[in-house]
């Protein structure tokens, strides 16, 4: 009875590990589609916060032949998107999707907010243009392709300094009266981008300088731009592969350009500036 009892079970095990390995199967045919979120740098000493919640993402697939949209995410998240500077992502999503060429993102925005670093810690609730009826469009050319059982990565960039514009005097808190957002961003298919990063540091004296800023200009798209931390180090994240120009500049320093950069798609490429400082006027 033992041995027909122990017969019975493993008949029943492997009748089970069949099912689930056909369940693990049923999604045979798909690919997965993960969507990271950055931020270029805020120009402006005051800001404390630049809140986004965001409550739904699409995909539009042009190889579909139904409906093209495919939703990604529909989970409300909210994000500071000042912890996302100097090559710093943040996961929006991980789907899995139909093979194809996606050629459109949809980002849902529920609320924007921008919070000073004042003693009253303001707080400016901001207009979303059309971002929670119809989506912030990110278009993507070329299409980003998705393929059968592989992992592609989709980086959405924002140039925050572009995406709220400041409405007074920006040099102090007071002068501050609002922002307008009008939201830049950039879509880049990590699959074939690489970073570029290094530090800034004074030519005389070898310190390293923080608040540099560092900027490539990606015409026709926005540019991707980064500033320098305490240490003078940047990062620059979701750079196409090919051939660039760096640019480092700070007040009271002549600007540089670094010309014929290779970037590599998966590679980091070290770029190291030492600006000159300028004669005092």
């Amino acid at each position: 009875m033992s041995s027909l009892r122990n017969l019975t079970a493993l008949a029943i095990f492997i009748l089970t590990a069949a099912s689930l390995i056909g369940c693990s199967g049923s999604d045979d045919g798909m690919g997965t589609l993960v969507v990271k979120m950055s931020d270029a740098p805020f120009p402006i000493t005051f800001v404390d916060q630049v809140n986004l919640t965001v409550n739904k993402i699409e995909a539009r697939n042009k190889s579909s032949e139904g409906n093209p949209f495919v939703t990604l995410s529909e989970d409300t998240q909210e994000y500071n998107l000042l912890d996302l500077q100097n090559g710093v992502t943040v996961v929006l999503s991980v789907t899995e999707v139909p093979p194809g060429q996606y050629d459109l993102v949809r980002l849902y925005v529920a609320g924007a907010s921008i919070t000073l670093d004042d003693e009253e810690e303001t707080t400016f609730d901001l207009t979303v243009p059309s971002g929670a009826q119809t989506g912030i469009k990110v278009f993507l050319d070329p299409p980003l392709t998705v393929a059968e059982a592989v992992t592609t990565e989709l980086l959405l960039d924002f140039d925050v300094s572009q995406s709220f514009v400041v409405q007074g005097n920006p040099d102090t808190p007071e002068g501050i009266n609002g922002f307008h957002f009008q939201p830049v961003v950039r879509g880049a298919n990590l699959s074939v981008a690489g970073q570029v990063t290094g530090v800034v540091t004074n030519r005389d004296t070898a310190e390293a300088i923080e608040g540099a800023t560092v900027m490539i200009d990606l015409d026709p798209d926005p540019d991707a731009s980064a500033m320098t931390n305490v240490d003078g180090e940047y990062t620059l994240v979701g750079i196409p592969q090919g051939t660039h120009t760096v640019d480092a500049s700070m007040t009271g320093y002549e600007p540089a350009s670094e010309t014929g950069v290779q970037v590599v798609a998966g590679s980091a490429t070290v770029v190291d500036f030492a600006l000159t400082p300028l004669p005092p006027p």
